[in-house]
């Protein structure tokens, strides 16, 4: 069984004033380094991140690339929306049978959660983890939603909304970060205070 992980950081971060993927926690690590750290844990045959160009400028500013050790795909129109950068990392994909998508403000580090919806899969196209039956992030998705955002022409869908036509496995777990979304100053002081609001 291969897996890899699509990171999607092509968003302009206007709200926070920096590329969100280099935010960092308590441990001055990074949201991004985090996230590609839990992938590689799993044992993930590619991890892709897709970047704009200022967030690739930004990183070089580091003395430790992170992205040295991932396939980098840059989104020269971030405008297109979400939705486009998945086409971008799903069409750099190589065969495999899962992928995770993670939105890298949707900063999730847990290798057991990550391991435990591979193991749910079975049947389903897709699985969501949910937390009190709210659904969060990261997805996976199987190699026949693969396949179809590999062919996919049309850019202007989100995501959720292009998987209706796909069966969903919703995943309860423990783990209530997966419902975290860093949008704002305000929300990453809620986070790095661990109180992190999912309304």
């Amino acid at each position: 069984m291969t897996v890899a992980a699509i990171i999607l950081a092509a968003g302009k971060s206007a709200r926070i004033g920096m590329p969100k993927a280099f935010l960092k926690d308590n441990n001055n690590k990074t949201f991004v380094e985090n996230i590609i750290n839990a992938y590689r844990i799993i044992r993930c045959n590619e991890i892709i991140v897709v970047l704009n160009e200022s967030v690739l400028q930004y990183s070089f500013k580091g003395d430790n690339n992170i992205f040295n050790q991932v396939i980098v795909i840059t989104n020269h129109k971030p405008e297109l929306g979400k939705f486009y950068s998945v086409l971008l990392g799903a069409k750099a994909l190589s065969d495999v049978n899962f992928c995770f998508i993670q939105n890298v403000d949707n900063p999730v580090y847990e290798p057991s959660l990550l391991e435990q919806m591979i193991n749910a899969s079975g049947s389903s196209d897709y699985v969501v983890p949910s937390f009190n039956n709210k659904n969060g992030h990261p997805i996976l998705i199987n190699d026949k939603v693969i396949n179809e955002l590999k062919n996919e022409s049309q850019t202007g869908f989100k995501l959720n909304e292009y998987l209706k036509s796909f069966t969903q496995k919703q995943l309860s777990v423990s783990v209530r970060s997966i419902l975290y979304n860093i949008n704002t100053e305000q929300d990453y002081y809620n986070y790095l205070q661990n109180e992190v609001t999912t309304t």
